[in-house]
C-alpha cells in the first residue's frame, strides 16, 4: 500500500472496491460495457491478474487492471496493462501517474522483462502518461473483436 499525500492511497483492489471499479469502466466507455461485479470478482480471483486502486476520501478515484504472464521472447514474465481509468472529475491530479508508478514498481519487483499497454492513437493524454513512465511505441497492436 502506498500513501501519496494526505488523501490518495494506491493499493491492491479488494472485493468491496469492485462496484466502484465497474462504475468507472462504464463511465469511460464509448460503447456500453457488459462488466458486472460478479465478472470482476471472478477475474480478480484469477492467478496473474490484479487491480491497483487509487482511493481518496473513501472513494475509488482510479484503477489500473493488469496481468502478469509468461513471455517466451524474453524468457521472463511480462506485465500487460489491461485498463487504466481515472474518474473524469479527478483527472489531471496525478492519479494516473501514481497508478503507473505502482505498476512499474510491482512489475520490476516481480522480475518482469517488460510492461505493455495498448492505447488509442487519438488519446494524446494517455500516450503522454505512458511515455512519461518510459513506455515507447515498438509494435502495432491488431485486434479482432469476437
Amino acid at each position: 500500500m502506498t500513501h501519496l499525500g494526505d488523501q490518495l492511497v494506491i493499493r491492491d483492489a479488494v472485493s468491496d472496491d469492485l462496484p466502484e471499479i465497474c462504475e468507472l469502466v462504464r463511465e469511460m466507455g464509448v460503447a456500453p460495457s457488459r462488466i458486472t461485479v460478479e465478472y470482476a470478482r471472478e477475474t480478480l480471483s484469477r492467478v496473474g491478474f490484479g487491480i491497483l486502486v487509487a482511493r481518496s476520501r473513501d472513494q475509488v478515484v482510479g484503477f489500473l487492471a493488469f496481468s502478469i504472464r509468461p513471455n517466451l521472447w524474453h524468457a521472463a514474465d511480462a506485465c500487460l496493462i489491461e485498463l487504466l481509468a481515472v474518474r473524469e472529475s479527478q483527472r489531471r491530479q496525478g492519479i494516473g501517474d501514481a497508478l503507473m508508478k505502482g505498476i512499474v514498481d510491482r512489475a520490476s519487483a516481480l522480475g518482469c522483462a517488460e510492461i505493455t499497454v495498448t492505447a488509442d492513437m487519438e488519446n494524446a493524454t494517455a500516450l503522454r502518461l505512458y511515455r512519461r513512465h518510459g513506455l515507447t511505441e515498438e509494435v502495432a497492436c491488431l485486434e479482432r473483436h469476437l
